[in-house]
């Protein structure tokens, strides 16, 4: 990118072209904001999910008497991308 606008002020060119230029830093600056917020969000389901394992197995899985139910209750516990995934 420092060398295109390197060239544009070298080879005077339009500020139309520079502007275009620093539309597309801004853009991909952007899009690393929000893949770095998702990447955050992820990270924090991931932090969550052994507690809700250690639970369900206390709870739920060490419960001889829940036999096949026990996977009724743990889709009771889903939401969100956990229920709908495949």
């Amino acid at each position: 990118m420092v060398d295109e606008l390197s060239q544009f002020c070298d080879e005077e060119l339009y500020l139309d072209d520079i502007q275009k230029l620093l539309e597309a830093v801004n853009a991909f600056y952007d899009k690393t904001l929000e893949l770095q917020l998702q990447l955050e969000a992820a990270q924090s389901k991931m932090i969550e999910f052994p507690a809700f394992l250690n639970h369900f197995q206390a709870d739920v899985y060490c419960c001889e008497d829940l036999k096949d139910t026990k996977f009724s209750c743990l889709l009771a516990g889903l939401s969100g991308d956990a229920l709908t995934a495949n």
